[in-house]
């Protein structure tokens, strides 16, 4: 009876430490949870700013099609579509004997890349809008 008493006291002092460690640990994820809400607060405060000001920015500034950067520009731009011709003259040939059925979606997305045309200033307007996101 004695020993029944014992392990009863040692299950409830056990028990207590639990709901302690419990306790405290519900205390430190209220306080961190209410330290990333103010984050996110602040998050969303500052894109809020970078997009506007984004937006109040002024992109369309002249570009001089005679610079060296703009030459080199419409260079890479201009082998990108070489290559594009080559995809497309490559898949068509190799497409004859191709089950596309079977594996539409692998060709299919080299196709849709091979349809898009490129210029360079389709390559400045893109390149602008991700700097905009």
């Amino acid at each position: 009876m004695a020993e029944d008493k014992q392990k009863i006291k040692h299950a409830l002092k056990k028990f207590q430490n639990l709901k302690e460690q419990q306790r405290d640990l519900e205390i430190v994820l209220e306080a961190k949870q209410n330290e990333r809400i103010m984050l996110q607060a602040e998050y969303d405060r500052q894109i809020t700013t970078l997009r506007i000001v984004g937006a109040l920015a002024d992109n369309t500034e002249e570009i001089d099609p005679n610079a060296p950067l703009y030459e080199e520009l419409r260079t890479m731009i201009d082998k990108m579509e070489i290559m594009r011709r080559v995809l497309l003259k490559l898949l068509m040939v190799r497409s004859a004997s191709h089950d596309w059925l079977a594996d539409p979606h692998q060709r299919y997305a080299a196709l849709k890349l091979a349809r898009e045309a490129n210029t360079v200033d389709e390559y400045i307007r893109d390149h602008n809008s991700d700097l905009d996101d």
